[in-house]
């Protein structure tokens, strides 16, 4: 009988199973294609795309769960959540996971919740001051945007309200003591609270905040497609699947009793160790004492004499680095923000006469060097970090008077804060001689380049002059001839005198002497000197300066600087060449360009052409573009060249075009 009823049984449970599988094995899927889900591309732990670009996440897990159990396909879009909603009504999608099932939008029917969740308030462990939303009007507290209630807003201090995009972003700003608390997704918080392992760090306190449900999205017209989700979420929470897919994503709820007690296991466990430890210390200190104080005696006097040798090398590097910058030829002075000098080498306190013992500790004010630097540039250095190159001034040193190039420049420590300031300078008062001793011979040597021409130009006025004294015996009584002469000769007589003026001022070495200068006045001067070279050489020469244009500088030293460059391009282009000259101002610089059709500047020559003593002419000195250079850095200038060999060259020269006290060069 036993063996009988066994095969009737297990045929029995076999018949049972098929019939209740039978929904699945031969039922006929309600929906035969694929049905395109939407859910938000970056909301974890819900849904999200991961580093690796795999799309992941609770509602994920749940929504293929829902289809394996209701037997359909899904695919599943990710997207950004403001585009879910238009997808969904133009027919892209099919459904949306994540929808909060109490939305005022009618155009969508969402299916039964399966997720409930709120806003909670997440403050750190040690925190015992909040407790809940009441605590939170006087401290900074950071809240997940547009996921807050306008009426929780409005108990807040909106100047103690600090935004963030993600929960993880907030949790961090609290985690590092940027606010008091933050206002976030329960779920998600704790999400990231486990996947960081700060569950014993931070705590949740206060009421559920902004409570609500989530469920499945479709169109109004497909609630044939709501009623297969509703079956399938039935179906997964009576097996257990659903229980499984929410403790992988958000774990145990963060339980303070739970803290407490492995709080008072850890302090137990440490108390017994700790006993552990003194008795196993007692039991043997005799001997362990003695070696400790052995080992310990050792260490010391190691220590000891490792802080002395430091001591002395700091030392060693001290005096050495002191008597590098006395070997410097150059005068070096540091002083602090008290203007009080903290520095001065050797270089610096032979140049003014004093011993460094009376000038160190003194305020700066207070010595000699008050008469040179200027007070109101150390002020300006030391409180806004301004910086002052290549500045001149003139000392008075036992009766010989002295020239220095001096910079300005603050001590700024790494977190950019200023503690000082550094005055380096340097005597250059035979530089200075040496450069006006160059600038004389680069003179002489222009002036005898332009000789013939202006002979020429002195001549022609002279021989109108000469024509009409010898023809005075004669005409004397003629009416016409003496209007003539009465006309002529003046004019030729104040000809003379200007172009004997323009040499006379040329080559008569002056003190520099700065001033607003006609720029456009200035070259018409100068092409009465070349008007005869310009002649005999066919040169098309084009004067295009603005009327308006102006330049600040020296002005006897500025037009030989044009001079020598006019020069140049004389004997670089060849007859019926061409030379243009043209100006432009912007931003309080004029800038002069003279073009020239010439046989131009190799490459390799283009980078050495303002050395002093390089030239490629035969008879040259190679001294003019360098005294050029000179003086258009003694007057705040600068000058470019540009030129291609055989093709032709382009210089610009920048000048201030008004005066400008603030001694930098134009770049």
């Amino acid at each position: 009988m036993r063996k009988v009823l066994i095969p009737l049984l297990v045929i029995s449970i076999i018949v049972i199973f098929v019939f209740s599988s039978s929904n699945y094995i031969f039922a006929v899927p309600e929906i035969e294609r694929s049905i395109r889900i939407g859910a938000d591309n970056h909301l974890p732990p819900y849904s999200y795309v991961n580093d690796n670009g795999i799309f992941k996440g609770f509602y994920i897990d749940i929504m293929r769960a829902i289809a394996i159990e209701i037997g359909i396909d899904v695919e599943l879009h990710p997207m950004p959540w403001y585009q879910l909603k238009n997808d969904l009504n133009n027919n892209r999608i099919d459904a949306i996971i994540g929808m909060n099932v109490s939305t005022q939008d009618t155009a969508v029917v969402v299916s039964d919740p399966f997720l409930t969740s709120s806003e909670t308030i997440f403050v750190r462990i040690d925190n015992k001051y909040i407790v809940n939303i009441e605590d939170l009007k006087n401290v900074r507290v950071a809240i997940h945007r547009g996921n807050i209630p306008q009426n929780l807003l409005k108990q807040l201090d909106p100047n103690r309200i600090e935004y963030v995009e993600n929960q993880q972003q907030g949790i961090q700003k609290m985690m590092m003591g940027k606010v008091d608390a933050f206002i976030g997704d329960r779920l998600s918080g704790l999400y990231t609270i486990q996947k960081w392992k700060q569950e014993n760090f931070i705590k949740i306190v206060g009421d559920p905040i902004n409570k609500r449900s989530y469920g499945i999205a479709v169109r109004k017209e497909d609630k044939e497609l709501i009623k297969l989700f509703n079956k399938g979420l039935q179906a997964i929470k009576a097996n257990g699947t659903y229980d499984k897919i929410y403790k992988k994503w958000f774990g145990e709820t963060l339980n303070p009793n739970i803290r407490l007690m492995k709080k008072i296991i850890t302090v137990t466990g440490l108390i017994l160790f700790c006993v552990g430890i003194v008795i196993l210390v007692i039991l043997r200190w005799n001997t362990a004492l003695k070696k400790e104080v052995k080992k310990r005696t050792v260490q010391l006097d190691k220590a000891n004499k490792q802080l002395l040798e430091q001591k002395k090398q700091l030392e060693n590097e001290d005096k050495f680095k002191e008597e590098i910058l006395n070997s410097v030829l150059s005068g070096i002075i540091t002083i602090n923000k008290d203007k009080r000098i903290t520095f001065i080498n050797s270089s610096g306190s032979d140049v003014f006469g004093t011993s460094k013992d009376k000038m160190l500790g003194e305020k700066i004010d207070k010595t000699i060097l008050c008469n040179f630097f200027d007070s109101e540039k150390l002020d300006k250095v030391l409180k806004k970090g301004n910086y002052y190159k290549n500045q001149e001034i003139e000392i008075n040193h036992n009766n010989v008077k002295k020239i220095l190039n001096y910079n300005l420049y603050p001590l700024i420590e790494k977190n950019m804060d200023i503690t000082g300031a550094i005055i380096s300078f340097k005597d250059i008062t035979q530089e200075k001689q040496m450069q006006a001793e160059l600038a004389r011979k680069d003179k002489i040597q222009a002036l005898g380049l332009m000789v013939s021409g202006i002979a020429h130009e002195i001549r022609n006025p002279l021989t109108t002059i000469k024509t009409f004294i010898d023809l005075i015996p004669y005409k004397i009584d003629n009416k016409n001839f003496r209007n003539k002469f009465m006309e002529l000769v003046p004019n030729e007589i104040n000809r003379l005198n200007n172009i004997i003026t323009e040499l006379l001022e040329y080559s008569s070495p002056k003190k520099p002497d700065k001033q607003i200068i006609q720029t456009k006045a200035m070259f018409q001067h100068i092409y009465i000197l070349f008007s005869k070279q310009f002649r005999d050489k066919e040169i098309d020469f084009a004067l295009e300066v603005n009327d308006d244009s102006r330049i600040y500088a020296d002005k006897n030293q500025i037009k030989q600087v044009f001079i020598n460059i006019i020069l140049n391009s004389l004997e670089a282009v060849s007859k019926g060449g061409k030379i243009r000259v043209s100006s432009e101002t912007t931003n309080g610089v004029t800038g002069i360009i003279i073009e020239d059709n010439g046989c131009g500047i190799s490459k390799e020559n283009l980078d050495k052409v303002m050395d002093p003593f390089f030239t490629t002419k035969s008879k040259g000195t190679g001294l003019g573009l360098f005294i050029c250079y000179q003086i258009l850095k003694e007057n705040n200038g600068n000058i470019d060249i540009e030129s291609r060999l055989g093709e032709g060259t382009k210089v610009t020269v920048k000048l201030p075009s008004k005066a400008d006290n603030r001694g930098d060069q134009i770049e």
